[in-house]
């Protein structure tokens, strides 16, 4: 968590949720034209897979779908966008396996709702860009007010369709983005500037002044939550250099059960990471004892035990990593042994990972940019289905030594506590662990990390 939960990472698309007080059943139908897998899936904002619908002869689906108010995610294959659902809804989506989010169109009820946040998808690509870190305080706080500016008006534009709460919950995702890049500046700054020294002035704005922790309708938003991680990274490393002595997990919940009191917020806030809480702790009895009060969910409770049960015997950063064996997509054999001498960076990820997709194009600049230092970039999947993983690394160009392992049989994940992913880990150049929960490549900090050991 201390290299993971709070770092900003383009990460992966969680999105909104209205909570109500009741569950009911909605209908979800469609059609897909050029399908590229054999089902659909509607997952929520922790990734949890909700229904998956079988795809019928011709390419038509239809389920009946318990949920409340609020944004998920309609996934196929490798592809996946935010929709907006409801009970007792009577929605019908069609599109195109090869462009979805260019094809996508909703009829029936909440047809206006998911139609704009399509467009919406679209619309931000072009937004891509605009902020620039590296300029001045004035300069950039004046290009993120245009930024939010841009996404106001293209909600005005599009708000005579969309019901009224819907469009207040957007305005107020707008203002936390807007914030977020405030919380991000200096840090981005100093990345891009080559100037570790950059602090910014007294004078410019706290991102966290106005900011309300309690906020159960911005719960599943990925910017709220990018922005309470901020947050908190910040208020334990302050104590961290006034010379406290702090354990990294103990710190952020004492932090979390001191500003927050939603328990919804406290479950997403924590439960999508419980296992980075577990690997940087040197109390995980009191971590366990103190998440099981996070949540009434049997699921993330079930898999909190499980994640708990193997932190007990889980492999320490500093000892020597297992020479484990794997074959590559080549069909070559591969040991972590044959990579002594260089400085090992092992990504874990899936195709149905959206957050560990949404890391594949920071990846491959990352191993560009380090392609002529002593490192080893590899790949390790845990998709189920081989065609699917090779199709994806073929489309996405990965390079590095791409493997396929078995989840279920291959001891790298147990002994790792593999559970979330995307999961990073760095080896040195004599197979030692260095860290088991490696930031990001979306962190700006991960190659300077990288060189450290290089050299």
């Amino acid at each position: 968590m201390k290299k993971i939960i709070f770092t900003i990472a383009v990460i992966l698309v969680i999105v909104s949720c209205k909570e109500q007080v009741s569950n009911g059943p909605m209908i979800l139908s469609g059609n897909i034209k050029n399908p590229n897998w054999d089902s659909i899936s509607i997952q929520d904002p922790l990734n949890r897979v909700i229904s998956k619908i079988k795809l019928s002869k011709n390419n038509s689906f239809v389920d009946t779908l318990k949920v409340s108010e609020g944004n998920y995610f309609l996934c196929h294959g490798i592809q996946r966008i935010t929709v907006f659902l409801k009970p007792t809804y009577d929605l019908d989506a069609e599109f195109d396996a090869h462009n979805m989010e260019e094809s996508l169109v909703f009829t029936g009820d909440g047809a206006n709702e998911n139609n704009f946040l399509a467009k919406k998808q679209l619309y931000e690509r072009s937004l891509t860009g605009l902020s620039n870190f590296s300029t001045n305080e004035a300069k950039f706080l004046k290009l993120n007010d245009s930024l939010f500016n841009l996404r106001v008006k293209f909600l005005k534009n599009n708000k005579k369709t969309l019901e009224k709460e819907f469009v207040t919950w957007e305005m107020k995702n707008f203002e936390v983005e807007k914030l977020l890049g405030i919380s991000r500046f200096e840090r981005i700054h100093q990345s891009e500037t080559n100037n570790k020294n950059f602090k910014v002035s007294k004078q410019f704005p706290n991102p966290y002044t106005l900011l309300d922790f309690n906020d159960e309708r911005l719960a599943m938003s990925p910017e709220y939550l990018m922005l309470i991680d901020s947050y908190l990274g910040r208020e334990v490393r302050a104590k961290l250099k006034i010379g406290e002595s702090l354990d990294w997990s103990i710190g952020v919940l004492n932090i979390i059960e001191d500003k927050i009191k939603s328990l919804k917020v406290k479950e997403f806030i924590c439960y999508p990471h419980v296992e980075e809480l577990f690997v940087n702790t040197r109390e995980p009895d009191s971590v366990y004892n103190r998440l099981l009060t996070f949540t009434l969910d049997k699921e993330s409770l079930q898999k909190l035990k499980l994640i708990y049960k193997n932190s007990l015997n889980k492999i320490h950063s500093g000892s020597v990593c297992p020479n484990y064996r794997f074959y590559d997509i080549n069909n070559q054999r591969v040991t972590l042994n044959s990579f002594k001498g260089k400085v090992v960076y092992i990504d874990v990820w899936a195709t149905w990972c959206s957050p560990c997709m949404a890391e594949i194009p920071y990846l491959k600049k990352l191993e560009d940019d380090l392609k002529n230092y002593n490192i080893q970039f590899v790949s390790i999947s845990k998709d189920s289905y081989k065609e699917l993983w090779r199709k994806t690394v073929k489309e996405k160009k990965l390079p590095g030594i791409q493997i396929l392992a078995n989840s279920d049989t291959c001891s790298f994940f147990k002994d790792f506590s593999i559970v979330e992913i995307p999961r990073f880990i760095i080896l040195d150049k004599n197979g030692l662990i260095i860290n088991q929960n490696a930031m990001r490549p979306s962190d700006p900090k991960l190659k300077d990390d990288l060189l450290k050991y290089i050299r």
